[in-house]
């Protein structure tokens, strides 16, 4: 009998472990981010196939618009100028450029996003500010916390495919889905889609 329940617990603690395992990387790349360590970057993220996934879904973003305006009026000739005098727009040629382990890091010692990245370097007007995140080093407990409040879902769609959800902190109707994968003992994000609202 001992050794059924001592086998059970063996059981439970592995399972237990081989669930945990994936958050835990997924926190590791978090961060990897704001500390700008570029060598979890490159090993916890697969970047070719998250650039492409982050393309495909901002291109369905641009669809859905499309397909929403459809029966909508014409826009104004004074609208469809201001809409090609627009400045740079989410293109793919940016995904590429500023979809790397250096790049992302510099997003966030710009504010967090992208588009302030893009500010700062001129090729956007400026919004307003970025959410400020607590200053100075904070403890592994708080960290954990802050970022499994940030969670929105949490979906394991089989043994070696986890999705986790993130809302995004400045547009509500916005959300982050990240699929991360099993390659070997380690686990790796390969997709990033934009749900609710693009650029």
């Amino acid at each position: 009998m001992r050794k059924v329940i001592t086998f059970a617990l063996i059981a439970i603690l592995a399972a237990g472990a081989f669930a945990l395992l994936p958050l835990y990387a997924a926190f590791d790349l978090s961060r990897a981010v704001k500390a700008g360590d570029l060598a979890t970057l490159e090993m916890r993220v697969d970047w070719p196939r998250v650039r492409q996934s982050l393309k495909a879904s901002l291109a369905d973003i641009e669809r859905a618009k499309e397909e929403t305006n459809r029966g909508l009026p014409k826009p104004s000739l004074w609208a469809r100028i201001k809409a090609a005098a627009a400045p740079v727009r989410y293109t793919e040629q940016i995904i590429d450029r500023y979809l790397n382990p250096d790049s992302v890091v510099q997003v966030v010692k710009s504010g967090g996003t992208l588009k302030a990245l893009l500010q700062k370097a001129g090729a956007l007007p400026p919004t307003t500010a970025a959410v400020a995140e607590p200053a100075g080093p904070q403890p592994f407990h708080t960290r954990a916390l802050r970022f499994w409040n940030s969670l929105t879902r949490v979906d394991f769609r089989d043994h070696a495919t986890l999705e986790l959800e993130v809302q995004d902190r400045r547009v509500a109707e916005r959300r982050y889905v990240g699929l991360l994968e099993r390659d070997g003992l380690s686990w790796r994000l390969v997709s990033v889609r934009v749900l609710g609202a693009g650029f």
